[in-house]
């Protein structure tokens, strides 16, 4: 796939070095539960998890890759399908350097598209910490409407009562 300004690609295992950046880099992690990396190891197991969940058909996962540079400038996944509810988790990831150029914009409305074509889904949800005011409102722009509290709407769903689940319903 590609947008204006990226390549919308599968990961690859030369991503290692890209994929630890982005990880590691505390700023990822800053809205989200989750550790940033330590090593390039980490990267690499990463890789070889979602590159086996790709195989089995159970997540879509790209990287971001600026058609100026050639370099990536983040990740976005379509994953945790649930076929009862007819929807997949969508999930983005930018280079802290990179932030508010617009990026995630146009990555998701490229995703939203694919999405769409996928018989098995009615809708896309997104899960984002109440203060990740940037991701709000880009969710918001694409029509994407809060639901609430992501662990009230969706008792399965373990997260902290901070995190707020969106939708986009097609």
């Amino acid at each position: 796939m590609q947008s204006k300004r990226l390549k919308i690609r599968t990961v690859e295992k030369t991503d290692e070095a890209f994929i630890y950046k982005l990880k590691s880099d505390p700023l990822t992690y800053r809205y989200v539960d989750m550790k940033p990396y330590r090593t390039l190891a980490d990267a690499k197991k990463f890789i070889k998890s979602v590159l086996k969940d790709i195989d089995h058909k159970e997540a879509y996962y790209w990287c971001l890759e600026s058609l100026e540079t050639r370099h990536c400038v983040g990740t976005i996944c379509l994953w945790n399908f649930d076929d009862e509810r007819r929807h997949a988790e969508i999930g983005y990831e930018i280079l802290p350097e990179h932030y508010q150029k617009g990026y995630a914009t146009e990555a998701v409305t490229q995703i939203i598209a694919f999405a769409e074509s996928l018989e098995q889904l009615d809708s896309i949800i997104a899960i984002t910490h109440e203060a990740n005011i940037a991701s709000i409102r880009m969710l918001e722009g694409l029509n994407f409407k809060c639901r609430g509290i992501a662990a009230k709407v969706y008792p399965d769903i373990k997260e902290s009562d901070a995190m707020q689940l969106y939708e986009l319903i097609f």
